[in-house]
């Protein structure tokens, strides 16, 4: 059922259960409710009195009776009007709330490198997964972000090929690196499409040599965060860009706790004076890879 359609039925439901509430004595029958013509009568169903009685038609004044049957087009448009205004005010209290949540997230991303509390990690996962529409986690198939707050590093471009220059990438004052990324070369069946260029312009890079578990399977573990997606969130400038793992890094972790593309530290303003490096990170659930890469605005209405 269409979402209008839907609507239009749940506040005729809630008009009906009004009046019903309303009745000062009891219902005779809820086919009294509509006339033939599906002309809701009024409350007059409800009141068993004289009225009824052939003969007893009120003079016609010329004046709209107060008891007037009201169709159901105007108590949906009644309706509507009302549920506009509310929706006015809805969207206000939204914005209020809308900076409520920036605010804790600005606190978050201020923290010490390292994950957050079971708490915070709730909180992020139900305010930002209905912000964005779509799922994010700390957690996901079981894997652990060994951070969700960190400062990025700012990596060169990867080459896409062994044949691969500066000159193919944007920003080449970032410079290319001399080797391939740890997942190979950015091609889909041999060759450079849309798809694996893109991988490599908004790829991130995570410190998986330090992960538990990649003591005791590394291969299971690199093959796993191949591609990943992964939500780098700035808070302080109000941006966000989806990533996929695209390779390992950075090597040491006293500095920086992941690294990025430089179209997603220029995308996301992650090196702004404001934000210095600082983010926090998220899984992303996108089982059937519909959620596109690349840079949004964190919450529209600031």
């Amino acid at each position: 059922m269409p979402a209008n359609i839907s609507k239009v039925q749940l506040l005729l439901d809630r008009e009906l259960e009004k009046k019903i509430t309303e009745a000062p004595l009891e219902l005779r029958s809820i086919e009294e409710l509509f006339s033939e013509e599906g002309v809701f009568r009024g409350p007059d169903v409800f009141i068993q009195d004289d009225r009824d009685e052939p003969g007893n038609v009120p003079p016609n004044t010329g004046e709209p009776s107060p008891n007037q049957p009201t169709t159901v087009s105007d108590s949906v448009n009644s309706i509507l009007q009302q549920e506009k205004k509310n929706s006015h005010l809805f969207s206000q209290i939204s914005k209020e709330e809308t900076e409520d949540i920036l605010a804790k997230l600005s606190d978050l991303v201020r923290m010490p490198p390292g994950q957050l509390d079971s708490e915070s990690e709730l909180y992020l996962e139900q305010q930002l997964s209905e912000v964005l529409g779509f799922q994010v986690s700390s957690e996901l198939e079981g894997h652990r972000l060994l951070y969700n707050t960190g400062k990025v590093t700012a990596m060169p471009h990867i080459k896409l090929h062994p044949t691969d220059t500066l000159q193919s990438h944007a920003h080449p004052y970032a410079g290319l690196s001399k080797h391939r990324g740890a997942y190979g070369w950015f091609l889909e069946q041999g060759k450079v499409s849309d798809e694996s260029e893109k991988l490599e312009k908004y790829y991130c890079a995570l410190p998986l040599y330090y992960f538990p578990e990649w003591q005791t399977d590394s291969k299971a573990v690199k093959k796993w965060y191949k591609h990943t997606k992964i939500i780098i969130l700035n808070p302080i400038e109000n941006t966000a860009v989806i990533c996929a793992v695209g390779t390992i890094g950075p090597l040491t972790q006293s500095r920086y706790q992941f690294g990025a593309s430089p179209e997603t530290i220029i995308a996301g303003k992650i090196w702004s004076p404001q934000a210095a490096g600082r983010v926090l990170i998220l899984f992303i659930e996108d089982t059937e890879n519909t959620i596109p890469l690349g840079p949004r605005k964190l919450f529209k209405e600031i």
